[in-house]
């Protein structure tokens, strides 16, 4: 699809789809969504908007044990946790969150 066949308001997918094509790719549509820009754009659990952040229910129940940690010690705030299993998961998110 030559830059002259792409007509203003066609459909975006088939647009990309004939662009994939050319690559020897193929969209899956029944697995592609097309998110506006003021709607939450979640990519593999992350959010991918303006940058890759983590969703606001993950950062609170990290806050949450960043907050246990500080009382109650790290090793019980984690125990008690059923989404961190170790110290280095726990990291793992926590620099995520503040590159993102």
């Amino acid at each position: 699809m030559p830059k002259e066949m792409i007509i203003l308001g066609q459909n975006p997918l088939e647009v990309q789809s004939w662009y994939l094509s050319r690559g020897g790719y193929e969209l899956a549509e029944d697995k592609t969504k097309i998110m506006g820009r003021n709607q939450r754009q979640i990519v593999t659990g992350l959010v991918v908007n303006e940058k890759v952040t983590l969703p606001r229910t993950l950062r609170k129940k990290l806050r949450a044990i960043r907050h246990d940690g500080s009382i109650n010690g790290w090793n019980e705030a984690f125990a008690k946790s059923d989404l961190i299993g170790s110290e280095n998961e726990y990291w793992g998110y926590m620099a995520l969150q503040k590159n993102g």
